[in-house]
């Protein structure tokens, strides 16, 4: 055998793959999640066509097992059943012992143990391997006893799988019902190159190997080219290459190899498939830097000497601000006056300011007959004299504050009559 050959522990291909060891690509993690959706309904029908070797029933027992629930799988094979084999064979799957005679008994027993599935918490799955083998009456039949309308129970999940007829196959009258009830439909496509060459390292990953050590870099793309893309006939050409090599000490698996053993066993023809091996660039040594040592001065280019056609860069439009208005800093010192009042000056000869507080205008100027006389004190207050003899109020006139000299000139001051009221001040 070949793996003791190549160091590997088993084969690298399984015929049912389950849980991790199927290789979940693009193309299986976008089916998985849309039977995730489509099979949440019980009764939900869901179909995946597809060429043959693509890998339909790894993918669906992938896509069921991945249902985090308890889950009862009847998986009806491809062949063709009465409606009473169709029966008899969902009894026996979901262990009904000792089932009774007759087709309604049949049917009301069947029922019944869905109905204790369902209690318990356990989905049914009807898994159809080849829908159009299995053959019209067959299905419609499971789409009867199956139906969540047809008895006390849900009803139970239904997976059709078949090849790229299926779709045509499903518009047969007989299976209207059976359409109706469809959520989702899955087309299986075959592997791209890079899809391929995932798939292989996977295998042989977990057969304890390397597919890149064992084949050479060529053989990956000759195997797509031979099979299509297709995982089944892509794993038996590999088989046929490393059973030939193991025999004849090739190491590793050339490409010429694999197309010798795939036109004598299969009858692929490589056609015009390219063989030269990809020319692998050569690695760059990088060298240590060089000093750097500045041109002599005759060497040094000249500006004039620069290529005329070099394109300038384009001028950018010149952005002028607008200056700031200037600030007479003579303003800075600028402060709000502050009202001045100005005092008589007695040896003063200018002009009397205009602001005049409490102050008594300068007799020897504006009236020099009466300056003669000596002036009341100015710090003192009016006071009221009184004559003992006569017995009147002498009231003295208080210092007035005069807008001109002319006001002040007066021949004498009158006398107040004793009874009298005084007269009005001059305002």
């Amino acid at each position: 055998m070949y793996e003791d050959s190549f160091g590997l522990k088993k084969s690298p291909f399984r015929d049912k793959a389950t849980g991790p060891d199927v290789f979940v690509g693009p193309l299986t993690a976008r089916t998985m999640a849309g039977f995730r959706k489509a099979l949440t309904a019980q009764d939900a029908v869901v179909t995946v066509s597809g060429i043959a070797g693509t890998g339909k029933t790894t993918l669906v027992t992938r896509s069921v097992d991945a249902f985090d629930v308890r889950k009862k799988i009847v998986r009806v094979s491809r062949m063709r059943m009465e409606a009473s084999d169709v029966l008899e064979s969902l009894l026996i799957v979901l262990g009904v012992q000792d089932y009774p005679a007759g087709t309604i008994r049949r049917f009301t027993a069947l029922r019944r143990k869905m109905k204790e599935f369902e209690d318990a918490g356990i989905r049914v799955f009807v898994i159809v391997e080849d829908a159009l083998r299995t053959g019209v009456e067959t299905l419609a039949e499971i789409e009867a006893l199956t139906a969540a309308d047809a008895g006390e129970s849900d009803g139970a999940s239904i997976v059709l799988m078949g090849d790229e007829r299926l779709a045509e196959f499903m518009k047969s009258p007989e299976l209207a019902q059976l359409q109706q009830r469809v959520r989702q439909r899955h087309r299986i496509e075959p592997l791209s190159a890079p899809e391929l060459r995932g798939y292989l390292r996977h295998c042989f990953r977990l057969a304890a190997g390397d597919f890149d050590l064992i084949f050479d870099s060529k053989s990956c793309e000759l195997l797509h080219h031979l099979s299509g893309g297709v995982p089944r006939i892509a794993n038996n050409i590999v088989e046929a290459a490393l059973t030939a090599a193991a025999a004849q000490g090739i190491r590793p698996v050339t490409a010429e190899l694999v197309a010798k053993v795939a036109a004598d066993e299969f009858q692929l023809d490589a056609g015009d498939f390219d063989f030269s091996a990809d020319e692998e660039p050569e690695p760059v040594v990088a060298s240590a830097p060089e000093a750097l040592v500045d041109p002599p001065p005759e060497l040094t280019p000249e500006p004039e000497a620069l290529p005329e056609l070099t394109p300038e860069p384009e001028a950018l439009p010149e952005f002028v601000s607008e200056p700031e208005p200037e600030i007479d800093s003579a303003l800075d010192d600028v402060k709000e006056a502050e009202p001045v009042i100005v005092f008589a000056d007695e040896d003063a000869e200018d002009e009397i300011p205009e602001l005049i507080q409490d102050t008594l205008p300068d007799l020897a100027i504006l009236a020099p007959d009466l300056a003669e006389s000596e002036p009341a004190p100015p710090e003192e207050e009016p006071t009221a004299t009184c004559d003992e003899s006569k017995g009147d109020t002498v009231t003295e006139i208080p210092r007035l504050q005069l807008d001109s000299a002319a006001e002040l000139i007066a021949d004498d001051i009158p006398e107040l009559e004793p009874e009298a009221a005084p007269e009005p001040m001059p305002e």
